[in-house]
């Protein structure tokens, strides 16, 4: 079997374990077996991350979530393009990664590649915990980026779970309810924040909304609802969680359960010159791309410069639609490979 072969069976592999965040156990096993029959040294670490090394002296950093969100979804290989959930979102570019990996020789410095755990929900366990492990010069992230992309940007992400609250009274009442309560908060919110849509823009969604009692006739006296906001890297999340706080009237209660800042690094690091050089030489023409998302790199780049790659179309990501061209798994590879090797250069004397 060649590494072409190789690579595709790895893959598809991957996403045949189907293992939404906290059911990585399986996924996490299969990929270690797979990384030892790659050459690489393997283990399994103290949170379920799937951990492996290469080579010696500084380190650099390959990370990437083996994670989902749940939806199970028909794995599908028709010689083209693999089907699948996670095939983009996240297990195409962090089978590339280890690929990558696996083929570089003689680097003069030691590989860290990972699969962390519980990404796609607020832990982020396996990422908070690796990164504390480890003192890496460079990263990359395993992201799609649709192989030309870099990406540099992402925005922080802020979980503010509400409680509003009203006496119980009857629905032909003039009083304020609960639901209204709620409601007029989260407006407050949108229009002192100037929500938008663009990377420098703070972000706000609804995303979950429940309230008390089950008769329609009687004004719930509790309202419980989620806001998922994206901060741009120019704002510091935790000073936009005290404005929350504070415009909080007293019968809204706001607990986050996440904080993370938005994070950018600047295009001429020698992680992201790298990769630009190897896409050129690919024959593809780079681009940067800064993201409305957040991911691990929100956490990692605190400690060392990173950016993100990989194959697959993020707008497919956490859809029903996920898959990979196989072409462009491939040329990936490449691609990552060819970004180490230009890397090394930086540590001959």
């Amino acid at each position: 079997m060649n590494y072409d072969e190789q690579a595709v069976e790895l893959l598809e592999g991957l996403i045949r374990h189907y293992n939404p965040s906290r059911e990585e156990a399986s996924a996490v096993k299969y990929l270690v077996g797979k990384m030892r029959e790659l050459g690489l040294d393997a283990r399994v670490d103290e949170v379920g991350n799937a951990v492996a090394t290469k080579g010696s002296g500084p380190e650099v950093l390959l990370i990437g979530h083996i994670d989902t969100v749940h939806g199970e979804l028909p794995v599908k290989n028709d010689g083209e393009t693999i089907y699948g959930r996670g095939a983009c979102d996240a297990k195409g570019p962090l089978a590339v990664l280890v690929m990558a990996a696996a083929l570089s020789e003689n680097l003069p410095f030691k590989l860290v590649v990972a699969g962390v755990v519980e990404e796609e929900i607020d832990s982020s366990k396996g990422a908070k915990h690796l990164i504390k492990t480890i003192r890496p010069v460079y990263a990359f992230l395993g992201e799609p980026s649709n192989t030309n992309g870099v990406t540099i940007g992402y925005k922080g992400r802020m979980l503010a779970k509400c409680r509003a609250y009203a006496p119980k009274g009857h629905s032909a009442s003039l009083m304020e309810n609960a639901i209204e309560k709620g409601l007029m908060f989260y407006q407050k919110l949108r229009k002192e924040f100037k929500v938008g849509t663009s990377f420098d823009r703070v972000m706000m969604n609804m995303t979950h909304a429940q309230s008390s009692g089950e008769d329609f006739n009687v004004n719930p006296h509790e309202f419980r609802f989620a806001i998922d906001i994206r901060t741009p890297p120019s704002q510091s999340a935790y000073e936009i969680a005290e404005r929350i706080m504070r415009a909080a009237p007293k019968d809204i209660r706001v607990q986050f359960t996440e904080i993370l800042d938005g994070v950018e690094t600047d295009m001429n690091e020698p992680v992201a010159r790298a990769l630009v050089k190897s896409i050129r030489e690919q024959g593809l023409k780079p681009r940067y791309v800064k993201k409305l998302s957040s991911s691990d790199m929100n956490i990692i780049n605190s400690k060392v410069k990173t950016v993100a790659y990989g194959p697959g179309d993020s707008k497919l990501d956490h859809t029903d639609e996920e898959r990979v061209s196989i072409e462009d798994y491939l040329k990936s590879i490449k691609i990552v490979r060819g970004a180490l090797e230009s890397l090394a250069g930086r540590f001959k004397k």
